[in-house]
């Protein structure tokens, strides 16, 4: 099996998923629901910015994923 590529927030590989997943699994695919819904300026679980909502994320979560989350923006940003 070729490697497909891997989820765009936290790096994981997508083998083993369907062939058209754009996310390891359920915990990613709803964080680029609430980033997509941040960006369009709607106020998600009390956070009204994609910084607010980094900067009150735990040290080891803003560590494994801020970096995921920087690099996905693009991806999520304007996704269907």
């Amino acid at each position: 099996m070729t490697q497909r590529g891997a989820c765009p927030l936290c790096g994981a590989p997508l083998e083993g998923r369907r062939r058209q997943a754009r996310y390891c699994g359920g915990a990613c695919r709803a964080e680029a629901s609430r980033l997509r819904r941040l960006l369009d300026g709607e106020p998600v679980d009390g956070f009204t910015s994609i910084g607010d909502r980094l900067g009150r994320m735990t040290p080891r979560n803003r560590t494994e994923r801020s970096d995921g989350v920087r690099a996905a923006l693009e991806t999520i940003g304007r996704e269907a």
